[in-house]
């Protein structure tokens, strides 16, 4: 006959006791559950955006470095080299495939032609409509595939938190598990323009390195669109590299009398000699012994071209300026400020302390 201590019978749990701990725990995790699982839903969606933000900034990255656009069929080998990650973690996530989508519309190089785009000497004629977007799904896999997209539009004016409507009938995944980056690439572009003003002439230039390009004195010069950072290199007649330049805005350069410098307008207009004739005497001219603090003639060239960009631009925006505080207007503020600077460095030039209007 076996005898059960009354130790052995305090530690032990009774069924009823058992199924009441059971009870209480159930309480508690019904409690705790649906909180724990929307805040670790919260949290990959918020991760999930923030991995598409650094894919478009290594995409451009990538895009600026190698002077190329991907299209549908490399964009992950781009992201997966630049971020150094796998390319599975690029293309798909919870094993749902991302998908790249490119505007039916875009066109770029000298013949405005679709992705993908690697950057020649001849740069590109005005890119058109420069978008793509990468769209992931932390829900459902989406309705569509990587590529051009007819339906592009109407994904990329959609609200975010919001399906559009063209996957309305077709996606039952949840607004708030999809994910939009728009990319826009137009602003990675630069516009070009050299002009050789000799008149029998050609002068060189190179583009990244490239072997040197022929500039010939003709009215139609070189243009075209380039990545920012696209390094111009300039010669002299007798094939000599003399400066260099990274493209960081729109610009244009021009060969005149013997030396290349930048240029507020394009130069192709070589009817009007005698403006350049007397430029060139006044360039030349003998300084005033009486001049005042270092004041040339360069400097009221300079002043004078960046006066005339100024007030271009102030004219594109209808020559704004009464409405409003003066710093939604930068354009009139510059062209006040080159207006005072041509004024005075004038009067700097012929020796005059004062400071006319």
């Amino acid at each position: 006959m076996v005898i059960f201590s009354k130790k052995i019978k305090k530690n032990c749990f009774t069924l009823i006791e058992f199924i009441g701990v059971i009870a209480i725990v159930t309480v508690i995790l019904t409690m705790l559950l649906p909180n724990l699982f929307k805040r670790t839903a919260e949290k990959f969606i918020r991760d999930e955006k923030e991995l598409l933000n650094a894919f478009e900034i290594a995409f451009k990255n990538n895009c600026m470095r190698n002077r190329r656009i991907p299209d549908h069929t490399g964009w992950v080998q781009v992201l997966s080299e630049e971020l150094a990650i796998p390319q599975d973690q690029v293309s798909q996530v919870f094993k749902i495939p991302r998908i790249f989508l490119i505007d039916p519309q875009l066109r770029i190089g000298p013949n405005l032609t679709p992705l993908p785009y690697y950057q020649t000497t001849n740069g590109s004629a005005l890119p058109q409509n420069l978008r793509v977007m990468i769209i992931s799904s932390l829900s459902e896999p989406l309705p569509e595939q990587s590529g051009v997209s007819a339906n592009f539009n109407a994904i990329w004016n959609t609200p975010d938190g919001n399906v559009p409507t063209v996957w309305q009938n077709n996606w039952r995944g949840k607004p708030e598990s999809l994910n939009i980056k728009r990319i826009e690439l137009s602003s990675l572009f630069k516009f070009v323009i050299i002009n050789n003003l000799t008149t029998n002439q050609q002068v060189l230039i190179s583009i990244d390195d490239s072997p040197p390009i022929a500039i010939p004195p003709t009215r139609e010069g070189f243009s075209g669109f380039f990545f920012a950072d696209t390094l111009f290199g300039f010669y002299d007649t007798n094939g000599v590299k003399v400066s260099n330049s990274v493209l960081t805005d729109d610009y244009s350069f021009v060969y005149e009398s013997g030396a290349w410098r930048g240029q507020v307008l394009d130069g192709r207009d070589k009817a009007n000699a005698q403006f350049q004739q007397l430029a060139n005497l006044f360039l030349s001219a003998p300084r005033y012994s009486g001049a005042l603090w270092g004041a040339k003639q360069i400097n009221i060239l300079e002043f004078f071209c960046e006066y005339a960009r100024a007030y271009t631009v102030w004219s594109g925006e209808n020559f704004r300026r009464d409405q409003g505080s003066p710093q939604q207007y930068p354009a009139y503020e510059q062209l006040e400020d080159y207006q005072n600077l041509l004024s005075e460095t004038a009067h700097y030039l012929i020796g005059d302390h004062g400071k006319g209007n």
